[in-house]
Order: C-alpha cells, then structure tokens, then sequence
C-alpha cells in the first residue's frame, strides 16, 4: 500500500532536474516548498489518471478492495466530478432520472450538462424536526409506476444530518425495472469501517456510488471516490465523463493522498475506528441530559451518528446564532448552522479533548438557554408539493434572462440557483416557477442569516428570471 507516495518519495531524492510542469519546479520558487516537492505531472513512471495503465491502476484497484467495489475511480474533482460523470454516463438529453430533491448542488448542475429532465421526489420532513428524512420504498414505488421510462434514481444517503435511506430494498425495486441507483455518499465514506455506522450503498447494492475522502477520512480537500459494481452502469461512458469534467492536469498530491488513505485504513483503520466509536458512545452518553438542547439520536431509516446534530429550541436560538457563540466564546469552529439546528461533522481524527471541550461548551450554552424565552423566527413551512418545472434546467440555462427584483418575480420562471449552503439543496433551480411560498422562505432563511449560492444577487434583492418570451 500506498505505493504511490513512496514512488513520490523516492522521485524526489533522485535529484532529476524538472524541465517539466508546474512551474514551481519541485518547490524551487513559491511557498509550501516542501510538499511542492512531490507536486509533480505526468512524468515517466507515474502513469495518467486519465488511462491509468499503471502505479495509478494498480492504486485504484488496491481503492476497490478496501472499500468493497468492483471498480473504483479516484477524483481530484471532489464528489461534484463524480456526480456528473454518473449522470452522464446514464441519461441523455431530455431523457428522464428521478432525483432526491435535498440533492447537492452539483445534481442539478449535473441536469443543465446532460439535459436530462428531473422528476422530484421529496424526502419526508422528520416530525417536529424540521429536516428532511429517508427517501422510502414506497415513494419509489410510486414515482415509477407514474414515470416507467426513467433511466435512473440518484438519491444522497447519507444526508448532510446523517439520515440514510433503504439503499438495500430500493436497489432490488430497481433492478428489476432495469433502472441504475446512483447514490451521492459524499458523507459516508468511513461507515464501512465500523458497524457503529449504517451500512453503505456498495453493500446494500448500489450500481454507482460516490464518496468524498475528505469529508470523513484523513484526506485533503477535493479528494474523492467513484465506486461502481454490477453490470448496469456504462463503465466506459463513466471513464469518458470522468475525463471530461475532470483537470487533465491531476494533483499528484491529490492522488498520492488518496492512496495513503486507503493504506491507512488497511493497517490502522481497525484500531483507530475502535477508538473513534468509543469518543462518539461517550459524547452522546454525556450529552443525554441536556435541557433545552436535544441531541438528535437516530432518525428516518437510519442514521450516520457520527454527525452530532444538535437541535435547538425554536423560541431561544438558532443554529448560526449557536455556531457564533461556540467560535467566539469556546474557539470551537462547527460545519453548519441552520435556523433549527447545528451540525458537528467528527472523524477518527478526532480527540477525546475535543470532544470534551465541544459538550462542556453546549452543557454551558444549555443552561443559559433556560433563562431567556425569546421568539427567533416564524416556522418554515416545507410544504408537500414537489417543484413546478415549466422547462429542463439545462433548457432554462441557455435561455435568454432578465432581472427583476426578488419580492416581484412571483410565476416568473427561474433561470438561476437559490440555494441555502450550507447543505447546499436548492430552493429553486433554473426552469422551476417561482411561487409566493418559496420567496417567503428564501427571504426568511435571509434575514435569519443563511447564505446564499448559485444567485447573482446573494442579497436576495433580484433575482434572474427568463425573459417572457421564453
């Protein structure tokens, strides 16, 4: 294992002069001269991602076997790469795929480059939650029976809180209809590696599975994986896509990384995940009794526990007011804050220290909480209707747009993003109406502080819509 970075290692003691890309030449000129120094191209010796024959080759199948795939991809793209190389690889223009609307982003960027024409299917709220829960069965069953003609189903499990869905039972359903299961696992890389943790997609069946290393494993930013099994998924229009929406100039360090990665988890994963579970038992035991604060235990199908979602009294806090007081009073920096709840994303990386330190700051925050009684927000209705879709994203995309203000474009047609990220699902996607209940929400999401991407205008003040001749 890890036979890359030790090829890494070796090149740079070898004492070859660079006459080739980049142009820090080995860490020669720039900072970070150090790591710069195994920042190398496709040089004798070191293969191409783009038609591994192979140390890259040899790396992606030692990938494989430690995460339970056929065949797996390296992505220096992170997850969004292997997103819409999937997509790709499955539906062309016009052609329909049925979606998870809490989907990423990157889904339905991965509409507008294949043309395909989503049909939604909207996750169950959680009761008295106020997140989205598993896609089930029978809303598969459902939605198929309604649209035979889908080529494929692509559905996030884990969500950004943790909620699975039954990937098992869906797979089957699917299979029988001949339909490829796409399953966006960006956040449950590590579930594998302790039955603490919900099974994955590979093991329940899944044809296509994405996950990002970085997310959950000790591996850099942008570092993830593409898994594939089974005989439905177009393997080589895969590999085509890949190299399409991939750099044709692969970060060494990026895939070096990857398989340093992998090594780990092979001749320490055991050991460190043993430890891993027992910081996270310990947390959730300590943080049982809590007043105010309520800390989400399982949820929906199953869920990811190593996601500590924290869910907040309505009338006391929000989860971005709860984030700023743990940064600036505690010097403890979480992944995400809602209107009604926070998110800590935890690792194996993780130490006990840390873990006492963020539940002694929510112990503290807890009771403070007792003595104010204070309304934050009105509550946010979802809603039970799925998107009104007037054209196909991609069709909206090329469209010729206008600017209107935000507050005047309802029954306009969208033709951009409004997406509160962090999760990153949006409000509303190019060629969706806009209706009177979405602008409500967008601007109460606004006020209350959540961001917004995929807009011109993040203010919320206008918004592109398409012009009315479209």
């Amino acid at each position: 294992m890890m036979e890359l970075w030790q090829a890494l290692k070796r090149h740079t003691k070898s004492g070859k002069y660079p006459f080739h890309m980049p142009g820090h030449k080995g860490g020669r000129l720039g900072i970070f001269s150090d790591m710069m120094r195994q920042d190398i191209t496709e040089i004798e010796g070191f293969d191409n991602l783009h038609k591994p024959e192979g140390i890259l080759l040899n790396a992606q199948k030692r990938c494989a076997g430690v995460f339970g795939a056929e065949e797996s991809f390296f992505l220096i793209n992170g997850s969004t790469s292997g997103i819409l190389a999937a997509m790709m690889s499955c539906c062309n223009e016009n052609q329909e795929i049925l979606i998870a609307r809490n989907c990423h982003r990157s889904v339905y960027s991965g509409l507008i480059f294949s043309g395909a024409k989503p049909i939604y299917i909207l996750p169950e709220m959680l009761k008295g939650k106020e997140l989205f829960g598993s896609i089930t069965i029978e809303q598969v069953k459902k939605t198929i029976e309604k649209y035979p003609n889908a080529k494929a189903l692509l559905l996030t499990s884990p969500t950004y809180e943790g909620i699975t869905s039954d990937i098992e039972n869906i797979a089957h359903f699917l299979h029988q209809k001949n339909m490829v299961l796409i399953v966006d696992e960006a956040h449950g890389s590590h579930m594998k590696f302790h039955d603490f943790f919900p099974k994955t997609a590979l093991q329940q069946g899944a044809d296509i599975v994405i996950q990002s290393l970085h997310k959950t494993l000790p591996s850099p930013t942008q570092t993830a994986l593409l898994h594939i099994q089974g005989k439905r998924a177009d393997r080589k229009k895969i590999q085509q896509a890949l190299s399409m929406v991939q750099s044709s100039s692969p970060s060494y360090l990026f895939l070096a990384a990857m398989d340093a990665c992998c090594g780990w988890l092979q001749k320490q994963g055991k050991k460190e995940f043993e430890s891993y579970v027992k910081k996270l038992q310990w947390f959730y035991k300590r943080a049982s009794n809590l007043e105010n604060i309520v800390v989400l235990q399982k949820a929906g199908f199953d869920r990811d526990r190593g996601k500590i979602v924290l869910q907040l009294p309505k009338e006391n806090i929000t989860g971005i007011q709860l984030n700023d007081l743990l940064r600036r009073n505690f010097a403890i920096e979480m992944e995400m804050g809602s209107l009604s709840y926070s998110i800590a994303m935890t690792s194996p990386a993780d130490t006990k220290e840390g873990f006492c330190r963020l539940v002694e700051a929510i112990e503290k925050i807890d009771k403070q909480l007792s003595k104010t009684k204070k309304h934050i927000f009105s509550k946010i209705e979802e809603g039970d209707c799925p998107p009104i879709i007037k054209t196909t994203p991609r069709r909206a995309y090329f469209a010729q747009k206008k600017e209107i203000l935000f507050l005047e474009s309802e029954n306009h047609v969208c033709g951009e993003f409004i997406i509160p990220y962090p999760p990153g699902a949006p409000i509303l996607a190019p060629g969706e109406v806009i209706t009177k209940e979405k602008i409500q929400k967008s601007i109460l999401l606004q006020k209350a502080g959540v961001s917004f991407v995929g807009c011109q205008d993040t203010a919320l003040k206008n918004i592109t819509v398409l012009a009315e001749s479209e």
